[in-house]
Protein backbone atom coordinates (compact mmCIF):
# COMPACT_ATOMS: atom_id res chain seq x y z
CA UNK A 1 0.00 0.00 0.00
CA UNK A 2 1.18 3.48 -0.81
CA UNK A 3 1.19 5.93 2.08
CA UNK A 4 -0.94 8.97 1.48
CA UNK A 5 1.04 12.15 1.21
CA UNK A 6 -0.45 15.06 3.07
CA UNK A 7 -1.93 17.66 0.80
CA UNK A 8 -1.64 21.33 1.53
CA UNK A 9 -5.03 22.90 1.98
CA UNK A 10 -6.10 24.98 -0.97
CA UNK A 11 -5.09 28.58 -0.51
CA UNK A 12 -8.19 30.69 0.00
CA UNK A 13 -8.81 33.27 -2.69
CA UNK A 14 -7.47 36.73 -1.95
CA UNK A 15 -10.16 38.77 -0.29
CA UNK A 16 -11.15 42.14 -1.61
CA UNK A 17 -12.34 43.17 1.87
CA UNK A 18 -10.53 45.71 4.04
CA UNK A 19 -10.87 48.11 6.95
CA UNK A 20 -9.34 51.59 6.87
CA UNK A 21 -9.69 55.15 8.11
CA UNK A 22 -10.94 57.85 5.77
CA UNK A 23 -9.08 61.19 5.61
CA UNK A 24 -11.91 62.60 7.78
CA UNK A 25 -11.26 59.98 10.47
CA UNK A 26 -14.30 57.79 9.73
CA UNK A 27 -13.92 54.01 9.79
CA UNK A 28 -14.55 52.49 6.36
CA UNK A 29 -15.36 48.77 6.27
CA UNK A 30 -15.24 47.30 2.75
CA UNK A 31 -16.95 43.91 2.73
CA UNK A 32 -15.91 41.07 0.43
CA UNK A 33 -18.00 40.62 -2.71
CA UNK A 34 -21.35 38.95 -1.90
CA UNK A 35 -20.55 38.84 1.83
CA UNK A 36 -21.88 40.46 4.97
CA UNK A 37 -19.20 38.96 7.23
CA UNK A 38 -16.69 41.29 8.86
CA UNK A 39 -13.36 41.46 7.08
CA UNK A 40 -10.27 40.61 9.09
CA UNK A 41 -9.53 43.30 11.66
CA UNK A 42 -12.96 44.97 11.59
CA UNK A 43 -13.85 44.18 15.21
CA UNK A 44 -10.45 45.41 16.44
CA UNK A 45 -10.80 48.68 14.50
CA UNK A 46 -14.35 49.18 15.82
CA UNK A 47 -13.01 48.64 19.36
CA UNK A 48 -10.37 51.32 18.72
CA UNK A 49 -13.07 53.68 17.47
CA UNK A 50 -15.19 53.12 20.60
CA UNK A 51 -12.16 53.49 22.87
CA UNK A 52 -11.88 57.10 21.69
CA UNK A 53 -15.32 58.15 22.94
CA UNK A 54 -16.33 59.38 26.39
CA UNK A 55 -18.73 56.91 28.07
CA UNK A 56 -20.50 59.78 29.85
CA UNK A 57 -21.44 61.56 26.62
CA UNK A 58 -23.98 60.81 23.89
CA UNK A 59 -22.99 60.19 20.28
CA UNK A 60 -24.67 60.09 16.89
CA UNK A 61 -23.32 57.16 14.88
CA UNK A 62 -24.04 57.45 11.18
CA UNK A 63 -23.72 54.17 9.30
CA UNK A 64 -23.50 55.01 5.61
CA UNK A 65 -24.02 51.83 3.60
CA UNK A 66 -23.41 51.35 -0.13
CA UNK A 67 -26.21 49.74 -2.14
CA UNK A 68 -24.97 48.32 -5.42
CA UNK A 69 -26.78 49.37 -8.55
CA UNK A 70 -25.59 46.47 -10.66
CA UNK A 71 -28.18 44.36 -12.44
CA UNK A 72 -25.65 41.58 -13.08
CA UNK A 73 -26.33 39.35 -10.06
CA UNK A 74 -25.78 35.61 -10.46
CA UNK A 75 -29.13 33.84 -10.23
CA UNK A 76 -31.22 37.01 -10.63
CA UNK A 77 -33.73 36.64 -13.42
CA UNK A 78 -34.54 40.33 -13.64
CA UNK A 79 -33.22 43.76 -12.75
CA UNK A 80 -35.82 43.90 -9.95
CA UNK A 81 -34.48 40.65 -8.44
CA UNK A 82 -30.93 42.01 -8.61
CA UNK A 83 -32.05 45.24 -6.92
CA UNK A 84 -33.78 43.28 -4.12
CA UNK A 85 -30.64 41.20 -3.55
CA UNK A 86 -28.40 44.29 -3.51
CA UNK A 87 -30.67 46.04 -0.98
CA UNK A 88 -30.86 42.91 1.19
CA UNK A 89 -27.06 42.53 1.20
CA UNK A 90 -26.58 46.20 2.10
CA UNK A 91 -29.06 45.83 4.97
CA UNK A 92 -27.23 42.72 6.26
CA UNK A 93 -23.92 44.62 6.23
CA UNK A 94 -25.50 47.54 8.08
CA UNK A 95 -27.08 45.19 10.65
CA UNK A 96 -23.75 43.46 11.31
CA UNK A 97 -22.04 46.75 12.13
CA UNK A 98 -25.00 48.11 14.10
CA UNK A 99 -25.40 44.90 16.15
CA UNK A 100 -21.68 44.85 16.92
CA UNK A 101 -21.73 48.47 18.09
CA UNK A 102 -24.80 47.94 20.29
CA UNK A 103 -23.38 44.75 21.79
CA UNK A 104 -19.86 46.05 22.39
CA UNK A 105 -20.32 49.77 22.87
CA UNK A 106 -22.13 51.83 25.44
CA UNK A 107 -25.51 51.26 23.76
CA UNK A 108 -27.20 53.93 25.87
CA UNK A 109 -24.68 56.50 24.66
CA UNK A 110 -25.04 55.67 20.96
CA UNK A 111 -27.81 56.81 18.65
CA UNK A 112 -27.47 54.97 15.35
CA UNK A 113 -28.67 56.50 12.10
CA UNK A 114 -28.53 54.47 8.87
CA UNK A 115 -27.95 56.17 5.52
CA UNK A 116 -28.20 54.28 2.24
CA UNK A 117 -26.13 55.37 -0.76
CA UNK A 118 -27.80 54.18 -3.97
CA UNK A 119 -25.89 52.95 -7.02
CA UNK A 120 -22.64 52.59 -5.06
CA UNK A 121 -20.77 49.38 -5.89
CA UNK A 122 -18.05 49.96 -3.27
CA UNK A 123 -19.44 47.38 -0.74
CA UNK A 124 -18.64 49.84 2.07
CA UNK A 125 -20.14 50.71 5.40
CA UNK A 126 -18.71 54.00 6.68
CA UNK A 127 -18.91 54.52 10.44
CA UNK A 128 -19.01 58.19 11.49
CA UNK A 129 -19.25 59.10 15.19
CA UNK A 130 -20.04 62.63 16.35
CA UNK A 131 -20.88 63.95 19.82
CA UNK A 132 -24.47 65.08 20.38
CA UNK A 133 -25.11 68.47 21.93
Amino acid sequence: AVAATPQRPAKPPASDAKVERSPEGDLVITFATNSSYFPSGAAARLRELLAGIDADSRYQVTLQVAVSGTTKVVGAKSAQEAARYNKWLAERRLERVQDWLLKNGAAQALSIKPEYVADDDSRRVTVRIAPVG
